[in-house]
């Protein structure tokens, strides 16, 4: 059987879905987290970042020795910058037969730069229209996974519901803001924000007193229910970026109305403005009046390219 060495940050249940796909396609796929994940990993991570890294360090170079003697069709590695290049290099000259495979769903920063690792990659993908421009390599927007592929809609028990990570200061003003606006417009708004007690700290010294956040992730069953029950959603991506959240592609291909500030919405075949709002600034006017607005029929091929199974055939082509 081919196999596929799959390496990555093990996000809710996207890594699990995207190797459900892999092993539909015919592969045995062995994974290794990219990131130490334990509790008192991440508590290591917050006193101690030099014992953290060097803790992964370790983890990472014991990673590619046990596997340096397997052979893989390929190597697919979602996310580089907390690989060292020393040992990413190492990993590349173990495994010359196989193909390597780069994808980033995170934008190119200051603090995240993959570009030192992509002369290392047969193919690289970014899910942000800008980065991939810029450096030269393959735009790959999110998917939508099947379980969402074919939800039907139940009662409309809500206007608009959100659910995310609050990890900027930024996205928490913004949920607040636009919370204030539904209740002065006598809108149904619901919202599940997990957030690490080191966010909340930021926020508390950034002058905000967190109210309604989580300690912990949203139950699948949860989230499901508050999309199905919801007739749109509220996107503000944590980070500055042209991409789209996996929140916006997979009530894009849901069927939700959204509400973003992602502007380059404006420009997709996709766009309509009964199924898409774009604000700016915080400035929420004409929102109601978008919710009342009937949907019209979708291109439905146009929205399966979005589909998880795409995603895994572009990244395996």
């Amino acid at each position: 059987m081919k196999k596929i060495l799959f390496i990555g940050l093990p996000y809710h249940s996207y890594i699990g879905a995207i190797s459900h796909e892999m092993e539909l396609m015919g592969y045995e796929v062995t994974f290794y987290p990219i990131e130490l994940r334990k509790t008192w990993q991440k508590v290591l991570r917050t006193i101690s970042k030099s014992a953290y890294k060097s803790t992964l360090d370790r983890s990472l170079t014991n990673m590619v020795k046990k596997e340096r003697n397997n052979k893989y069709e390929y190597v697919v590695i979602l996310e580089v910058h907390p690989f060292p290049l020393d040992i990413f290099k190492r990993l590349r000259f173990e495994h010359p037969e196989a193909k390597f495979v780069f994808y980033s769903w995170d934008a190119l920063s200051s603090i995240i730069d993959y570009t030192p690792y992509l002369r290392y990659f047969d193919k690289a993908y970014t899910f942000d229209p800008d980065d991939a421009k810029r450096c030269g390599i393959g735009y790959l927007p999110l998917f939508c996974m099947r379980e969402f592929q074919y939800l039907p809609s139940g009662e409309y028990d809500y206007d608009v519901y959100m659910v995310g990570n609050m990890v900027k200061p930024a996205r928490y003003k913004a949920v607040m803001a636009f919370e204030k606006y539904c209740k002065g417009k006598g809108l149904r708004f619901k919202k599940y924000l997990k957030c690490t007690p080191v966010v909340m700290l930021k926020l508390l010294l950034k002058g905000y007193i967190p109210h309604g956040l989580k300690l912990r992730s949203i139950k699948q069953t949860k989230f499901v229910n508050m999309m199905q029950r919801s007739k749109a959603t509220f996107d503000f991506a944590n980070h500055k970026q042209t991409g789209y959240t996996m929140r916006f592609m997979e009530n894009l291909c849901v069927g939700r109305k959204i509400i973003t500030n992602n502007k380059r919405a404006l420009l997709e075949p996709f766009y309509s403005p009964d199924r898409i709002h774009v604000f700016d600034d915080l400035n929420f006017n004409g929102i109601r009046e978008f919710l009342d607005k009937p949907l019209k029929p979708v291109d439905t091929e146009g929205i399966k390219r979005f589909y998880i199974q795409n995603f895994v055939k572009v990244l395996l082509s």
